[in-house]
């Protein structure tokens, strides 16, 4: 999931007007040409667009924030402007509306501010203080409990698993287990009356599943691309392994490949390997990509199940690539294997290995003198 990153320092910066004489400005506004007088109505557009308007009702409010949610930019200036004004004046606006609504937490005016103000926050989840985040959390918990179990839709679910990925992304792993436990027993219990609410309920319980691996055995099961049954404990005994949920759909998975790639011609012969869990439908389009790539290690795949593979299901997987890395002992020691961090943590448990490509130079050195 992309959040965009809100500056409240820029918002008060771009807030400084310098100090002259309104008829100055009028006598400069005459002089100007009449391009440069567009560009400054352009300007006064985009302030009112993001000032949150005065004296208004729950409904103008409301009506504000879809305005801005629906806005389009059409030029990099906008979109920057949008970036950086956009959600504090939705959490601006939210905040009035839950003051004008406060007698009446049922109204939908007053749910819509308190969803779009917690969505306003998301940021804060990744870096604020553990004070804002439990109140963030602690408002997700509210706005889940107040609703009656045929009110709830798709986007409190979605709400839901987003403050907690966003805590666990942050490096706020205990966090993220305590809101996913918090919203998870009460969509449960919402869920005794509304069979509509278990697969919230169960991916819920798939992410905790996969936060409390940590230290703990992994249970990987299925076919592998060739149709054949799995073996993880035949597979895995013994070795240091990477399980990698990808698709040859996702951009950051094969924009990793190559990292992946090179830590497996360098430390298979210690007792490294790789299981991958494929999230395509296409059989085809997966063959051709792993012929292509001549990969080497087994891939477990399922027609057509994309997302809805039994091992991602499973495990809650939100976003790809996913990678587990499982020591010798059977135990996951991390659940972000990437980049640079895989290299490090396969030094640390299998040993360094010797650069060939140093070795080559050396070698071609030492002949050459």
């Amino acid at each position: 999931m992309s959040v965009v990153q809100h500056s409240w320092k820029l918002v008060l910066a771009a807030g400084i007007v310098g100090i002259v004489s309104f008829a100055a400005v009028g006598a400069a506004d005459d002089e100007k040409p009449e391009g440069d007088k567009a560009a400054d109505a352009a300007k006064d557009e985009e302030a009112d667009r993001y000032a949150v308007p005065k004296d208004a009702s729950s409904d103008e409010l409301i009506a504000f924030i879809e305005n801005l949610q629906s806005f389009r930019a059409t030029t990099r200036d906008e979109f920057v402007a949008h970036q950086q004004k956009s959600g504090p004046a939705i959490r601006e606006a939210a905040a009035k509306v839950l003051e004008l609504e406060k007698d009446n937490k049922k109204s939908a005016n007053y749910r819509k501010a308190q969803f779009l103000s917690i969505v306003a926050r998301l940021p804060e989840l990744r870096s604020g203080s553990e004070e804002d985040v439990r109140e963030i959390i602690g408002a997700t918990a509210d706005l889940l409990s107040a609703k009656e179990p045929d009110e709830f839709d798709r986007n409190d679910g979605a709400l839901a698993r987003a403050v907690a990925q966003q805590l666990e992304s942050g490096g706020k792993a205990e966090l993220a287990k305590e809101a996913l436990t918090s919203f998870s027993k009460i969509l449960a219990k919402a869920a005794e009356k509304n069979e509509e609410l278990k697969p919230m309920v169960d991916a819920m319980a798939g992410s905790l599943r996969r936060m409390e691996l940590l230290g703990n055995e992994i249970e990987i099961e299925g076919k592998t691309v060739d149709g054949k049954d799995f073996d993880w404990k035949a597979y895995s005994k013994g070795k240091v392994v990477l399980v990698d949920f990808w698709a040859t759909w996702c951009g950051p998975c094969i924009g990793e490949l190559p990292n992946v790639k090179a830590n497996y011609e360098k430390y298979h012969a210690k007792g490294f390997d790789i299981v991958g869990i494929s999230l395509d439908e296409d059989r085809e389009r997966l063959e051709a990509f792993l012929e292509k790539e001549g990969t080497n290690w087994a891939q477990l795949f399922e027609d057509g199940a994309g997302w809805k593979h039994p091992v991602a299901v499973h495990y809650g997987i939100q976003g790809i690539p996913t990678v587990i890395l499982v020591d010798q002992k059977g135990k996951v020691v991390s659940l972000n294997a990437r980049g640079p961090k895989l290299g490090q943590l396969l030094e640390e448990l299998l040993g360094p290995v010797e650069d060939k490509a140093d070795d080559a130079e050396t070698s071609s050195e030492t002949t050459e003198e």
